[in-house]
């Protein structure tokens, strides 16, 4: 069962990735995958995955949440701390922190140094 979640979980953050247009645009179905992905996040702030790394989901939701305009809230706010809070030194994760964090006034100077 616990699988199964983790899999809706990853489907509706894609779902609502390819469609922040109609994310932006308020309805019961987007608001039940809002309320999902807020339901099913980790203590820590991150989301968990089966099928890919916890890095990559949390990178991926918060991108969901930024570009929906999802920016205020406790949901938001503990996967923004997350990512901040992480120290990647491998190229792709450096790549989604810098993706995931752009436009919300994160300095990210330190990051091209270390790519």
């Amino acid at each position: 069962m616990a699988h199964r979640r983790l899999r809706v979980a990853r489907l509706v953050g894609a779902l609502l990735a390819t469609t922040v247009g109609a994310a932006r645009a308020a309805g019961p179905g987007v608001e039940a995958g809002f309320t999902y992905l807020g339901a099913h996040q980790n203590g820590s702030g991150s989301w968990p995955s089966s099928v890919t790394t916890v890095w990559h989901a949390t990178t991926t939701v918060l991108e969901t949440l930024r570009d929906a305009g999802r920016t205020s809230g406790p949901v938001f706010t503990a996967g923004k701390a997350y990512v901040v809070g992480q120290a990647p030194t491998l190229t792709d994760p450096l790549a989604r922190k810098a993706l995931s964090l752009a436009g919300l006034g994160v300095d990210l100077s330190s990051l091209g140094t270390t790519l």
